[in-house]
């Protein structure tokens, strides 16, 4: 038995899925970097599939994740006033002055659009308090 896969997508047809994923990973990249320049608590949220030994296909992580995950510092929602001693003692942001916020972000290049399973995980991110942004390229 082969191990290789055989498809039938034309060389174009791969080449461009090939380029789209580059481009995908480099946008990913390129946010990750940024986010984290401004303080945030980031990192990518990779999935996926693989072929087993076996033949058989597992997939890696949750339908519909987003490409990035992670948190962003918001200021304190305790007035300095409220807290006793200031900041130092609050039990929100043990003295930081700032509490963490969920993040997700969805990155898509060119003309990508959410699929239903993303439409879905954003909801419920959203719906539970989260910052949802959207990462598209300026090529797009």
């Amino acid at each position: 038995m082969s191990n290789q896969i055989t498809t039938t997508r034309s060389p174009a047809a791969i080449a461009h899925q090939r380029e789209s994923q580059r481009r995908h990973g480099a946008l990913k990249r390129a946010a990750v970097q940024a986010l984290r320049l401004e303080g945030c608590w980031v990192w990518p949220q990779n999935t996926g599939s693989v072929e087993t030994k076996e033949g058989r296909w597992v997939r890696m992580g949750v339908a519909g994740i987003v490409d990035i995950i992670g948190s962003i510092p918001v200021p304190c929602p305790v007035p300095d006033g409220q807290a006793s001693a200031g900041h130092l003692a609050c039990r929100r942001c043990a003295g930081t002055g700032h509490v963490a916020r969920a993040l997700a972000v969805e990155v898509k290049t060119g003309t990508g659009e959410l699929n239903a399973d993303q439409e879905s995980f954003l909801a419920e991110a959203r719906r539970r308090g989260w910052w949802i942004w959207l990462c598209r390229d300026i090529d797009g």
